[in-house]
Order: C-alpha cells, then structure tokens, then sequence
C-alpha cells in the first residue's frame, strides 16, 4: 500500500508541475544562435540589449548571454564581437554500450527502496552480510571505491546536499527516487519547454533511462541527498548547446551545490564554459565524463578552455574518466592529461523506468561516482575549504598505474582511482 500511494501522489505532483507554466524555458530549436559578451562598467540587461538585440539567457558578474531566434536578427554588433556561436545539436550522453542492459523487473534485493523511503540509509543494513543489498550487482563495484567503510565515516549520507542531473530527466515515479527528488517548483525540461524531465522513449532505445540510472547512482553514493532533475537531452541523448547554458545557470539559481554532467561534445562551447566557470566560482561542484572514444580527444567540458581570464580559482570543475572492476582503464574510457580522476563505470546498476533495474557501462556512471562521493563530504562538517575538495578528491585517489596495461596511460588517467575512506578520512572533521 505504501508503494502505491507513494507512486500516486508522485503522479499528483507531475500533474502539478505540468499545470504550472509560468516562466518555463522556450523549445530548444527556437534558439538559432547565442553571444557571449564580456560586460564592462556599465552594463546592464537593458543597455546589452540596446546595443546587441536578441534576448538575455544568463546575467553573470562579469559576462553575458545572449540569445537570438533567427540569423536575421542578429546585429551587426553581435556580429562584430566575434564571440557568436550557432546553438548546434551537439552534446550528447557518455554512455558506451547504448540502451540498458541486464535488465530486470524492480524486485527482492531492492526492498529498502520499494516503498520509497530512506529506510535503506543505514550502513549496517544496506551491508548486510558484505553484500550491497541496494543493489547487489554493484556489490563489488562498491567496495573497490570503498563505499562500505564510507558510510560509517559520513553519516550524515548526503542529507541537505542537492545534486543537479543534468540529462535525458529522470523516471519521476521510481520508487528509487521518489524520496530524494527536490520539490517539482525546481524542475525543468529544454527539451519538451516544460516543467516535466520525465525521461521519454522506449525500453532498451537509445538513451531511454540514461538520466534515471545517474540520478541513481548518486543515491547510491549519497543516499540522502537531494536529486534536482533536469531535462536537457532527448530520448537519442542529444542535446543543445543553449539548452545546456540554461540548465547549468538554472541548477544555480535552485542552489545547487554539484551538477553532474555525464554529457559531452568534440566541439568547445565559449558560452558553456563561461557559465560552468559561473557556477565553480560560486562554490558548486562541476562533474563532468570524459567520453567514450577511447583516444585521447577528451569531450567538452570535461577539458577546460586555457584561459578564462575573468574566472580565476577556485576552478571547480571535476574530468572522470573509467575503470574495470579490476582498476584497469576500460577500452572505451577516454584518457589524456585534462583528466583527474577514474571511478567504476563498467556493468553498474541501478534503476530503469517502468519500474526496472538496468546495468549500463560508459563514463557516464563514472561521473555520478565522483559527484556522490563529493555529496557525502559535503552534508558533514569539513575540516577543509568548500573549494578544496575536488582536488582533495583527486589528490588522495588510489594509484592505479601499475596495474596492467595503465603504464601506457601515464599521467593521463589523473590521480587514480577514487579512494571514498581516504578522501572522508582527509577532510571531515
């Protein structure tokens, strides 16, 4: 009973926030082109918008965003300013294996969460008998990183932190997320123009639960922190780049305090990168996938632009890249010097939509990993600065390098493998 009244009071809550549409994003491809300005003194929304034309996206300290619905209406000022870049179709999710797979029906081995509550939250119940009774699939996956002795260490389990997902949206009706998803007001969808990241499309397609099963991985990490969906990529897992802009100021403005992006584009976006730098310099956390290429051609904005002269450190932005269960380097997992940190991202489960459990691989789990990890640091009292801890994570991770082959990847996997018990031990009080 407890189960489907949480599902019917989840549904309740996705009529709501569809009803309420005031102040909701315009449709992606209604954005033709956007221009990143640097403000000098003076500068107001008024004033930028006399002189450029087109529409404000983000209002920063020192730079803006503008956007424009047609090539026609770009001024020769913006043209001028050499800063103008097409609202390209071009990030898409860093899932390597596309679809889900081992998939199965959401059943026994996940009973804490079937009634949608946080009664899975102790340590010594979701380790029972040295099994991830959550999901006993990732059992191993888990104590590589070290999650089992984590959760004695931050008790706390992420509660009053609020990751953002930044996706194809999530399953607003899992019985995984139902508890942790922050109140509906905050929600968003560039893709549809709407209040509802509910993910779309079909079972086993595409990136059909892509955003489910991050959001998800996060709760595996930090159990009681706080999942902000939104919605950026479709049900193929491609996105735009100003929608993408949107999202990262809008997860801001809900005061968010680490956004995870397992997204990425072989093409550099001055526009994203100008907006991320907004959020690191204002104490949110940035966790980005490397990609899947299996090169070294890192994917945007995992590498960071040389030179943001306006945005000085901290630079709180976090490149992931993945490991097998053995700590070597997957096949797929793209490595170069811009990269700091690995974590599991091979066969790692969690839940589906329509009520299942999947296992996906791509550094896309990666990611969410280091995001939760991050997650859990931060709803305990630290005994370190908000801005160290990304390179506190990086610098106490575990030296992977002599292990098979990732001799040849020297320097270009970052630090190592994530290390949960050394990094709490580090930084909380």
């Amino acid at each position: 009973m407890k189960r489907i009244f949480s599902i019917v009071a989840a549904l309740l809550l996705l009529l709501l926030a569809a009803c309420n549409t005031a102040g909701l994003p315009e449709a992606s491809q209604s954005v033709s082109h956007v221009l990143t300005v640097d403000l000098e003194p003076g500068d107001t929304e008024a004033s930028l918008k006399e002189r450029f034309g087109g529409e404000i996206m983000v209002m920063g300290d020192d730079f803006a965003v503008i956007s424009f619905k047609q090539e026609d209406d770009i001024s020769l000022a913006a043209l001028a300013d050499g800063k103008l870049e097409k609202n390209t179709l071009d990030f898409k999710s860093s899932d390597y294996e596309v679809g889900m797979n081992g998939t199965r029906a959401w059943a026994s081995g996940t009973r804490a969460w079937a009634s949608g509550t946080r009664a899975w939250a102790s340590a010594t119940r979701a380790w029972a008998s040295g099994q991830f009774e959550l999901m006993p699939e990732n059992t191993g996956s888990w104590k590589q990183i070290g999650l089992d002795k984590a959760y004695g260490l931050a008790p706390n389990l992420g509660n009053g932190v609020k990751v953002a997902i930044i996706d194809t949206g999530v399953d607003l009706t899992h019985p995984a997320l139902l508890e942790a998803l922050a109140p509906a007001s905050e929600w968003k969808d560039y893709v549809d123009g709407d209040a509802l990241p509910q993910e779309e499309g079909n079972l086993g397609n595409g990136a059909y639960g892509h955003g489910t099963i991050i959001a998800g991985i996060v709760r595996q990490i930090a159990p009681s922190a706080t999942i902000l969906p939104i919605r950026i990529l479709n049900s193929e897992g491609a996105g735009y780049m100003a929608d993408l802009v949107s999202a990262v100021d809008w997860a801001l403005q809900m005061k968010a305090d680490i956004i995870n992006l397992s997204l990425g584009s072989d093409k550099y976006s001055l526009a994203t990168d100008y907006v991320i730098a907004k959020a690191a310099k204002a104490g949110v956390l940035v966790v980005a996938a490397s990609g899947n290429s299996g090169d070294e051609k890192v994917l945007f904005p995992a590498y960071r632009s040389v030179a943001l002269t306006n945005f000085p450190a901290p630079y709180n932005r976090l490149s992931v890249g993945s490991v097998n269960a053995g700590d070597e380097k997957s096949p797929f997992s793209t490595y170069g010097y811009t990269v700091e940190l690995t974590a599991p991202g091979e066969s790692i489960y969690g839940p589906a939509p329509d009520m299942m459990v999947a296992s996906w691989t791509g550094t896309s789990m990666a990611a969410p990993v280091a995001a939760g990890a991050l997650a859990l640091a931060l709803g305990e009292e630290l005994n370190v600065a908000r801005n160290d801890l990304i390179d506190t994570l990086v610098d106490t991770a575990t030296n992977v390098y002599s292990i098979g082959n990732n001799s040849k990847f020297a320097y270009k996997l970052g630090h190592g493998r994530i290390n949960l018990e050394t990094f709490l031990n580090t930084v909380l009080k």
